[in-house]
């Protein structure tokens, strides 16, 4: 064992320090081949500023301190492994590498002391990346225990890691986690845009419906007004039948529901004259259109077919916030009574509603876990 209280290295490529104890480090080196940490304790402090490792950092058994280092994850990803021999590495990648499960241990153990003195140092950036190297190292385990000895254990733990690895950096990043529920959501909202839903009610019937008292209109001469009143017959009855039913009741009920039941009425007359209004307003054609000469045809035709266009660009952007609306409530597990949609689409809401739950519970542990090393 070599004890040395304060250590100065410069320009120099390759290192072997394993079995040595140090009181105070200092390497300042920019760029390194290998450097061999093995069994290495460091007492007080340990800096490794601006120190590029190329290939190979060896930390089998290393002891560091929790305060007084200065070095990053970045500057070991992917380059830490284990000196067995002069000519053997271990870095947990071949099938030898991840046989050896008394070397995986140790591996495992380094890492961890790695991520536990970032955790403490307050370097949350290098405790993730370590965190994901560790789990990334478990996942290869993981994969070769299934493919040499079977079993759904080792099948779902596997692919459980590959799914946390995708989703949420195995929790290190509940970001991720959001932007990936985002497009889930999208998507489904998507596969409802095509099936109907008694939010909007707008489906086959309801278009034909609209075709066909576009027809009635260019083959009569009714205006547009009429067809609206048509269509309203049944409620401007029921709001006259209603009028007529507050006038009689006026003496025998108190007159405060007259203060509420007046307004009500009101409002609904209001909005019937406002919409026959609006349509008296834009009505174009006067008569049939057959009797029309070929000038007005022409401009009516274009003036009716933007107006198609424009009430099917609404008609779209009404069933999308829809569709969004709703996958955004399933996928969130608000909940909305009976659900709105029939058919397919109705076992594909509640699969989604069960992928919601599944993956925001992920989300709030990512962010919890997130939060408690803040």
């Amino acid at each position: 064992m070599i004890s040395i209280k304060h250590h100065l290295i410069n320009r120099v490529y390759n290192y072997d320090f394993s079995g040595s104890t140090f009181e105070e480090f200092e390497m300042k080196n920019e760029n390194i081949e290998r450097i061999n940490f093995n069994n290495t304790t460091f007492t007080k402090s340990i800096n490794l500023d601006s120190v590029n490792i190329n290939k190979d950092f060896s930390a089998i058994g290393i002891e560091i301190p929790e305060y007084n280092i200065n070095f990053t994850w970045s500057q070991f990803k992917d380059k830490l492994n284990f000196k067995l021999t002069d000519s053997t590495n271990y870095n947990v990648f071949t099938t030898d590498d991840l046989s050896d499960v008394v070397i995986y241990n140790e591996y495992i153990a380094t890492l961890i002391k790695f991520f536990s003195t970032f955790k403490t140092r307050g370097d949350l950036e290098s405790a993730n990346a370590c965190y994901v190297e560790m789990k990334d190292v478990e996942t290869r385990r993981l994969k070769y225990l299934y493919e040499t000895e079977g079993g759904s254990k080792y099948f779902l733990n596997y692919n459980l890691n590959r799914f946390l690895k995708f989703f949420a950096e195995y929790g290190t990043s509940p970001v991720r986690s959001v932007q990936i529920s985002g497009w889930v959501i999208l998507i489904f909202s998507c596969f409802y845009f095509f099936f109907y839903s008694a939010w909007d009610q707008i489906n086959r019937k309801f278009l034909i419906g609209k075709g066909e008292m576009l027809l009635a209109y260019f083959k009569s001469e009714q205006k547009l007004e009429d067809l609206y009143s048509d269509k309203h017959k049944e409620d401007l009855s029921t709001f006259t039948s209603f009028k007529q039913n507050l006038k009689e009741s006026k003496e025998q009920v108190p007159f405060f529901f007259m203060l509420f039941l007046k307004p009500l009425y009101w409002i609904a007359v209001l909005k019937l004259k406002g919409n026959k209004a609006l349509y008296k307003r834009v009505e174009f054609l006067q008569g049939k259109w057959v009797d029309l000469t070929a000038g007005k045809k022409f401009l009516l035709g274009s003036v009716t077919f933007l107006a198609i266009i424009t009430y099917g660009v609404y008609l779209i952007t009404i069933r999308s916030l829809n569709s969004l609306i709703l996958s955004i409530n399933t996928f969130t597990t608000l909940g909305f009574g009976d659900i709105p949609v029939v058919g397919v689409s109705r076992y594909v809401a509640i699969l989604e509603g069960f992928l919601g739950w599944f993956l925001l519970s992920i989300f709030s542990v990512s962010l919890i876990s997130q939060i408690l090393q803040n």
